[in-house]
């Protein structure tokens, strides 16, 4: 039997960093957005034991350390489900671009093995195994919209934003390593006796959700970003041209190195040119994904999550 399964990109238009735990994590809170760039995965069932990953595009480890090696190991270890694996990665986004490459390819790969196996585990089984994984990776369970709480991995999800007609990726060729990012920003103890986060946004993301009244997706956040472009000068350049180029709005991609650009589609198109000219490697002209697109694409690949 086998399976291909499409495995989308994310963005944060909203990160704000609460404070560092005791668990040397961070608690955050975060928007989640989906989008229409995407690596694709095929997994097939074999008789032969074991599981071989081989990858197209772009280079990624392709031992232990891959996340789709993980997500395939540990769905088999928890379930007892019987099978070798045989898992081809086409890579199109970008690594170490806060794009949620990785977390994207982990999800993906255990909706299907677990697809592969019979449907054995609900949505919310597959995000407890997710969380293990890495703190991004439950989001991709769900797709859309969706608030992130705790380190990320408790997914709340939200009406859907209004469409932006396109955003700009900009990916300048180079990796950020998300712990250095954190390591920069030297945030303060968090207490969890002052924890907010659980019973909602709070006030200070309203701003964000404003935005469903306006028509556009309103003020962005992330707390990481000016910590980033300290440590890479080359990042807020980008930005800033990003702006002159006529952009509403460019902020950093999660804990970057991707620098994304919002506004009108002929607009976003000059930039992704200028982009080019100055050097930078790889521009993405994307759309956001709204929960029932994400869905009905999984479900037309054979991936059909209970709830």
């Amino acid at each position: 039997m086998r399976i291909t399964i499409p495995s989308f990109s994310k963005i944060n238009p909203w990160l704000e960093i609460l404070g560092r735990r005791s668990d040397g994590y961070h608690q955050i809170r975060t928007v989640f957005q989906c989008l229409d760039l995407h690596d694709v995965i095929d997994l097939e069932a074999r008789d032969e034991a074991g599981i071989s990953l081989e990858v197209e595009g772009r280079e990624v480890p392709r031992g232990v350390e891959n996340l789709v090696i993980q997500a395939a190991g540990l769905f088999l270890e928890k379930t007892g489900y019987r099978t070798g694996l045989r898992i081809h990665l086409r890579k199109q986004i970008p690594i170490g671009a806060g794009l949620g490459g990785g977390s994207s390819n982990a999800a993906a790969t255990l909706a299907g093995v677990n697809a592969l196996a019979g449907d054995i585990l609900s949505r919310s089984e597959l995000a407890g195994m997710a969380g293990l994984i890495g703190s991004d990776v439950p989001f991709f369970l769900w797709g859309g919209t969706a608030l992130g709480l705790g380190r990320g991995e408790i997914v709340q999800p939200l009406p859907d934003l209004p469409s932006e007609p396109a955003i700009l990726l900009v990916w300048p060729g180079f990796q950020v390593q998300t712990a250095r990012a954190y390591q920069a920003l030297q945030a303060p103890s968090w207490d969890s006796g002052n924890d907010l986060t659980t019973g909602g946004p709070g006030t200070t993301i309203r701003a964000f959700f404003s935005a469903r009244d306006s028509g556009r997706w309103g003020a962005l956040r992330n707390d990481l970003e000016f910590p980033v472009t300290s440590l890479y000068p080359d990042l807020d350049r980008l930005r800033r041209l990003l702006l002159e180029c006529g952009c509403r709005q460019a902020m950093l991609a999660g804990s970057g190195s991707t620098v994304f650009g919002m506004g009108e589609l002929s607009i976003l198109r000059k930039a992704a040119d200028r982009c080019r000219d100055a050097g930078w490697k790889d521009s993405f002209l994307c759309r956001p994904l709204s929960r029932q697109e994400y869905c009905r694409t999984w479900a037309a690949a054979g991936i059909h999550l209970r709830d």
